[in-house]
């Protein structure tokens, strides 16, 4: 299934690109979807329904990060007010540490609720209180570093206890804490299937299992450029964004093997691929299929990349301008090419703006956010 603004989806999710941590279902079978800054919507599978600070959800710069506690509240992010849990009747607004910037929210195996800030500290709810670790605290299982430094963290299915900021993990063990340093940095932490936990540094996914570390290079099948992030899809497996070739591409591990998706395999820059494609996007192999497409579902937006099969993006997007039906959808050309005059050639084809690859993710953010409004 998909959806469109139209149908009640906001049109910012599709701007937002979130990670699927933004995404959730929850265990009544209801969807989450958090918006950069206008709420919350949730989809009980027949309607969709957006929560504001009207419903008490706390004012936010963006919401992130659901997560649903043991007694079945849902609770959310948002940034620079706080936490906001939903008790499946009300919203109420949460401020542990007398600090409002809260980034990794997570459970332990306990099931108590988790988060960090920032500053280095960290605050744990029970189910009735809020009890907070100072920087110092964490300092002793981190090291000096973490001073300073925001935090996420982890809890595998064996219970152990992960912290990390983007210089240091830690494993706490009964014994004590097990710090890990990569000079490139450590970020992320998702368990697989099989019980390893992954990271990455800015060109390497790091894989942690049975006590060795493995880094993951273009030789194993991975990227072979920079890595910007990751995030865990719903059957387990992990994704890597990054670049590879020089293009914007996507790293799969399933299983032992990895995969790496680029626009030849059918992703038109499709960053943060699970999110995206739940938040309502519309694929198309080839440009007759992309106009055929268009013309049918008339879409909030089109990504178009120039290099299509059967019929070119710059013909794509003089039809669709041609038509009465599309010429009002606004047309973003990504394309390899990066000589000068490709830009104006684009815009000649109809094109509404431009977008060289490769590029980082918050640059499609910024377009989508130009065109695209609620």
């Amino acid at each position: 299934m998909s959806w469109r603004a139209a149908d009640g989806l906001a049109g910012t999710v599709a701007r937002s690109l979130l990670p699927s941590a933004h995404i959730f279902q929850a265990s009544d079978g209801a969807l989450w979807v958090a918006t950069p800054d206008q709420g919350v919507l949730r989809f009980d599978g027949t309607e969709w329904r957006l929560f504001t600070t009207a419903d008490g959800l706390a004012a936010a710069e963006a919401y992130i990060n659901f997560v649903e506690t043991r007694d079945g509240a849902l609770w959310v992010t948002c940034l620079g007010e706080g936490l906001s849990r939903f008790d499946g009747e009300r919203w109420t607004i949460h401020k542990p540490m007398d600090v409002v910037w809260f980034v990794g929210v997570w459970l332990s195996q306990d099931g108590d609720l988790w988060t960090g800030v920032p500053s280095g500290r960290l605050a744990r709810f029970d189910g009735r209180d809020w009890q907070t670790y100072s920087a110092d605290q964490v300092q002793q299982i981190l090291g000096p570093s973490s001073r300073g430094r925001r935090l996420d963290g982890m809890v595998t299915s064996d219970g152990v206890f992960w912290l990390s900021t983007d210089e240091v993990a830690a494993r706490l063990d009964p014994a004590g804490p097990t710090r890990y340093r990569h000079p490139d940095g450590l970020f992320g932490g998702f368990e697989d299937p099989a019980g390893g936990v992954w990271f990455h540094t800015d060109h390497l996914a790091v894989h942690h299992r049975d006590g060795e570390w493995i880094g993951h290079t273009a030789a194993d099948g991975f990227l072979d450029g920079e890595v910007y992030g990751a995030w865990q899809a719903a059957n387990g497996d992990v994704w890597f964004v990054g670049t590879h070739s020089g293009e914007t591409a996507v790293a799969r591990r399933s299983g032992e093997r990895w995969r790496v998706y680029t626009t030849a395999d059918g992703l038109i820059d499709r960053i943060y691929v699970d999110a995206v494609t739940d938040s309502g996007l519309i694929e198309a192999v080839d440009g007759e299929e992309g106009v055929k497409t268009a013309l049918a579902e008339i879409p909030d937006l089109i990504l178009l990349d120039i290099q299509l099969p059967k019929l070119s993006g710059y013909d794509v997007g003089r039809q669709l301008k041609a038509d009465q039906s599309t010429k009002e959808i606004p047309i973003i050309a990504i394309t390899s090419y990066a000589l000068d005059g490709d830009d104006s050639k684009a815009l000649e084809a109809g094109c509404d703006d431009y977008i060289a690859k490769p590029y980082r993710p918050n640059v499609l953010r910024e377009r989508l956010a130009k065109f695209l409004v609620s």
